[in-house]
């Protein structure tokens, strides 16, 4: 080489990263979560975006290297593209009459598969036509979730439709760190959702000529009703082989995530990277038969292009949802790495993998299936040349068995501890025999009964009784598989509740586990006399003060929930947004927990509000026990919500009035409470006052003999009968009454008298007209009202009429449908309130805070902070 192009070379290296595409994914990566939590910022990310492209043009021509202007360029760019997904999703101007406003007509096409549940069937509407009463129709292009009760009426995509109901517009539950369910369906570019029931004339169907994907659907899915067990093991075929997933019950499920074979419920990478890995062991025995493919070399190359097609085959088959074209990416990169010949750089064709799909749908950056498939392959790929070490000794054969055994078992403890915080993050759920149950299940699933049930739908065709034998046996084999499923999961500890991993914690995690990889590795190659070991000498320092700077960052964290959690001398009080329902947390000084209800909604395999919202909630508290349950009445809007609570968290205590009920809730309510021996004293042994960390809690409704008399007093109902819960702390007092109505008002003012003072009121029955009377409110003297009701509620709460009785008080007035969740914190002689309100960031929806201060005497509040909106007339003080 001529010293001219020595030194060419020289100063062309710096610019250029050895693995160029791990920066730019982690630039592009970074500006997308910055670009949706900061969408105002358009004009600076363009200007970067310019800068970073003509300073990275400019580096390239002189020679002189881009460096970090790259980065810059797909940060912005990153940026950029996720402000299209922001936008509101398109259709807006057409559909915006009819929002959460009259009934409409719709005409328009099916796309995707209709997703089928229990009692509904839910699909996403292509709107071509929208008309009202008036009957003038206008064009639209807008997509719409579309949600059919009742009877199966046997919907298939590209099927055209028209039917009548009324659009709404997607709402939160308002609760810190809660799921944004707007962003979410913005991100799939939905625009309302439309309920209605299959057997009423609002819905016509024009059915369209099956695909020959619909046809084969519908040949596998005839034998599957014809097999042995088309309940359980075949709602399991269907999943693993046609992606009908939503037909899995709910417990079904359950057992899957307690055994840690969830994941195999859902067609992802696992899935389709076995189905191209068999069908390359295949396509690669068969080619080296080929004298022409062994002379030229490509019997790999061809069985790595010939593999794509039988993986692809099967995305479309399922349905081709996100997680599976995610899949298809992968496998696609792997493939790729083999024809380039680049096997052995697996982490490079994963990081092309995650650019490509973050580049096509940046919103799939905040996916759990995108963040759990890359996280485990990432901690495969990176901690199997440490773990999997080759053992020495043994024949070959034994040699070779024992160091397949081993990299499997490795692949399957790092693929767990790679998605352990992911998982506890999403799921609050983490499966103690995970790692051993996948070495059973995935081979067993993964290798038997996938390939099983492609090989019937491929039979499907040309030999039907051949493809009815073999669904016969793949349903058999997923038969017995499950029964040995549910009697694991059935053992004791085998999975743990566990709560929500903050971002801090998750970094620490992922931090402290590449550290101790790298240490193990440089431990290795000492041991082994590595040529590499003296570089390896000189960075240990360096990872050292990184495990330093980890544990620092660790420590301050659990100092900081040790502090939240068990160290703090305030009350705080937590009005949930559960809808039209109430719930409310009661966080004691020192640790001490009270939840009183649960919310919740009439059915509970719809939406169930303890699961989605409240358990949620405590588990982003860190909080996993509760000192006690208050259950003020047995109505499902209060006591559906805690039958998952109940059973999913340590209760020490269950305060109820003993008042029984004939529903289906109850019934399981008092299940849950005698399966899990939970204490609950009866209500004549309830103490009418407590003291609790410092917190003074008192019974004020019903009397200890409400049951005798309700035989004589036709108004005590359960409503009026609601356990009506007094909380002082300092000067600080709150009033938690339940469903009470005026009757009920009257007698707590005779019986209470001053024990009704209370500087914060939870409105009582939600703002109805008839509680909430000037004589109870006169009683209770309260500075703040709380308004605890579903947005556009059918019962109309909460009533103006009430809201004008307390205003005429003075009272302020909060409501949790358009202030969300509010939280009242008290040290005994000042009150602070935090509202978590819907305000606006440019042009996108975004969630701020307003906090207010009062005075826990009667003298008046004032305000700091910002207010953005929600009831900011109804915020004043006295």
């Amino acid at each position: 080489m001529s010293p001219k192009s020595s030194h060419s070379s020289k100063i062309s290296r710096p610019y250029l990263h050895p693995r160029p595409l791990y920066p730019l994914l982690a630039a592009l990566i970074a500006g997308i979560v910055a670009g949706d939590r900061w969408p105002d910022f358009v004009p600076t990310a363009l200007a970067l975006a310019a800068a970073g492209l003509l300073g990275t043009l400019a580096g390239i021509r002189s020679g002189r290297g881009a460096r970090w202007l790259p980065g810059v360029l797909f940060a912005a760019l990153g940026f950029l593209s996720i402000q299209y997904w922001n936008r509101p999703a398109p259709g807006g101007a057409c559909i915006g009459p009819f929002l959460d406003g009259p009934r409409c007509t719709l005409i328009g096409t099916i796309i995707g598969r209709p997703w089928r549940y229990p009692g509904r069937t839910r699909f996403v509407l292509r709107a071509e036509r929208v008309g009202g009463r008036d009957g003038v129709a206008v064009g639209c292009r807008a997509r719409l979730r579309i949600t059919v009760h009742g009877e199966d009426p046997g919907l298939k995509r590209g099927d055209r439709i028209r039917l009548t109901g009324r659009i709404r517009s997607f709402r939160n539950f308002d609760n810190p760190g809660g799921f944004d369910y707007r962003r979410y369906m913005r991100h799939r570019r939905i625009a309302g959702s439309l309920s209605l029931w299959s057997r009423r004339p609002s819905l016509v169907v024009k059915r369209e000529h099956p695909t020959p994907v619909e046809r084969l659907h519908a040949m596998v899915s005839a034998h599957l009703a014809a097999s042995s067990d088309p309940g359980t093991a075949g709602t399991v075929f269907a999943a693993l082989i046609l992606g009908e997933r939503s037909r899995i019950p709910a417990a079904l499920q359950e057992v899957f995530q307690r055994v840690g074979v969830g994941h195999l419920l859902a067609i992802s990478g696992l899935h389709v990277g076995i189905v191209a890995g068999i069908a390359y062991g295949i396509f690669r025995a068969l080619l080296c038969r080929v004298p022409y493919f062994l002379w030229k070399g490509w019997v790999r190359k061809g069985a790595a292009l010939l593999a794509f097609a039988p993986a692809l085959g099967y995305a479309f088959l399922s349905g081709m949802s996100a997680p599976t074209q995610r899949a298809v990416v992968m496998t696609a990169a792997a493939l790729c790495a083999v024809l380039l010949e680049r096997e052995r750089d697996v982490l490079h064709a994963v990081a092309m993998a995650a650019l490509v799909i973050a580049a096509a749908h940046p919103p799939s950056v905040f996916s759990a299936s995108f963040q759990l498939s890359f996280a485990a392959v990432l901690a495969i790929v990176a901690g199997i040349p440490v773990l999997a070490k080759p053992p020495a000794g043994p024949p070959a054969v034994p040699r070779l068995f024992l160091r397949r055994a081993t990299a499997f078992a490795a692949v399957s403890l790092l693929a767990f501890f790679g998605t352990l915080p992911l998982v506890a993050a999403y799921f609050n759920q983490v499966s103690l025999i995970g790692p051993v149950s996948n070495l059973f299940y995935i081979p067993a699933v993964g290798f038997v009964a996938v390939p099983l049930g492609l090989a019937a739908v491929a039979a499907a065709p040309l030999a039907p009784n051949l493809a009815g034998l073999l669904v016969e046996l793949d349903v058999r084999l997923l038969s017995v598989l499950l029964d040995t499923m549910e009697w694991v999961a059935r053992m004791p500890y085998v999975a743990v509740k566990t709560p929500t991993p903050g971002v801090v914690e998750i970094l620490c995690y992922y931090g402290a586990g590449s550290l101790m990889l790298l240490l193990w590795k440089m431990q290795r190659a000492a041991a082994e006399g590595s040529e590499r070991a003296a570089a390896h000498r000189k960075h240990r320092q360096r990872l050292l003060w990184g495990v330093v700077l980890v544990a620092a960052v660790a420590a301050c964290d659990a100092l900081y929930w040790c502090r939240e959690r068990f160290w703090r001398d305030e009350l705080r009080l937590t009005v949930m947004d559960v809808g039209q329902g109430s719930a409310a947390l009661v966080e004691l000084p020192r640790g001490g927990v009270i939840l009183v209800d649960g919310g919740g909604f009439s059915d509970n395999s719809r939406f169930d509000v303890g699961a989605f919202v409240v358990a949620p909630f405590l588990w982003r508290k860190k909080i996993c026990t509760l000192d006690l349950v208050v259950l003020s009445h047995p109505n499902a809007d209060h006591m559906n919500g805690l039958l998952y609570i109940l059973r999913n968290f340590r209760v020490k205590e269950i305060w109820t009035n003993g008042e029984s009920s004939e529903t289906l809730g109850y019934a399981r309510f008092c299940r849950i409470v005698k399966e899990r021996k939970l204490f609950e004293p009866g209500f004549s042994t309830l103490p009418r006052r407590r003291r609790l960390n410092g917190a003074t809690i008192s019974i004020l409704n019903p009397p200890r003999d409400f049951l005798q008399r309700t035989r004589f007093e036709p108004w005590r109902n359960p409503n009026n009968n609601s356990l009506a819960v007094h909380i002082r702390f300092g000067r600080a007092t709150f009033l938690l009454p339940g469903d009470v109505m005026a009757a009920a008002e009257a007698e707590m003012v005779r019986t209470a008298g001053l024990r009704l003072d209370a500087r914060v009121l939870v409105a009582p029955h939600h703002g109805s007209r008839f509680s909430a009377t000037d004589a109870f409110l006169d009683a209770v003297r309260p500075s703040l009202v709380i308004f605890s009701a579903g947005a556009n509620n059918r019962f109309g709460f909460p009533h103006a009429a009430v809201m004008q009785r307390c205003r005429r008080r003075g009272a302020a007035l909060l409501r949790c449908d358009r202030d969300g969740a509010i939280v009242c914190s008290s040290d005994g002689k000042t009150l602070r309130l935090e509202t978590l309100l819907l305000g606006r960031c440019g042009n996108t929806p975004c969630r701020s805070r307003r906090e207010t201060l009062l005075d826990a005497g009667r003298n008046g509040f004032e305000t700091s902070g910002t207010d953005d909106g929600g009831s900011q007339k109804d915020a004043r003080g006295r």
